[in-house]
This record gives C-alpha cells, sequence and structure tokens, in this order.
C-alpha cells in the first residue's frame, strides 16, 4: 500500500486569506479557491510550491485582477507561486456525480 504524500494546505489558506477569497473544496493534490474560479495545485517536485490555473470562462480583467490579487498574496509567504495556465471543468458522461479536469498549460 503506497502512502499519500501530506500536503502543507496552510499555504493554500495563507494565499487564499491574503488575497480575500476563501477555500471552497480541497481534494487530493488540488484546492480550489473563490468558488472554483481558482485552482491551485500542489506541485510534486517542490512542496512550497503553488501551481495556479484560473477558470478559462473568466474575463480577461477579472482573471488580472484575481492574478495580481494572489501575487498580492504570495508575497512574504514560505511559498512561491506560478501561473501555469486555465482549466474548465465538464461532468463526466458516464458517472453522475463525477467532475473531469481540463487543462490547458501555456508556454
Amino acid at each position: 500500500m503506497t502512502q499519500k504524500a501530506i500536503r502543507p494546505l496552510y499555504h493554500v489558506e495563507a494565499l487564499a486569506r491574503e488575497a480575500g477569497y476563501e477555500i471552497t473544496y480541497a481534494y487530493d493534490d488540488i484546492v480550489f479557491l473563490k468558488h472554483s474560479e481558482v485552482l491551485v495545485q500542489f506541485s510534486n517536485v517542490d512542496e512550497n510550491q503553488l501551481r495556479i490555473y484560473l477558470h478559462r470562462d473568466l474575463d480577461e480583467a477579472t482573471a488580472s485582477d484575481v492574478s495580481l490579487k494572489l501575487t498580492r498574496g504570495a508575497k512574504g509567504q514560505d511559498f512561491t507561486i506560478i501561473f501555469v495556465g486555465s482549466f474548465t471543468m465538464e461532468q463526466k458522461s458516464d458517472a453522475k456525480d463525477e467532475i473531469e479536469l481540463i487543462f490547458f498549460e501555456e508556454a
């Protein structure tokens, strides 16, 4: 039996608090903020690094505002954030209570 790594959720809590957001859902290595407008993924390489995805449906002005708040929220913390790209969610056709996350990483 493999043991899962314990994720430092306190990093995401600090980021959310400083940015004025709240955690709305957490599962394994992902955490949703601001009612799924932001997805935070823990890095598998560095436990002090958070990977940020913004929901693909956000308009440019909102995405810019969210990015700015998250960047400010991360200043002076014991972790770094990296804006990786965007994401969408779709309900799986074969499972009523499951969603599929689709990631769009930008270079």
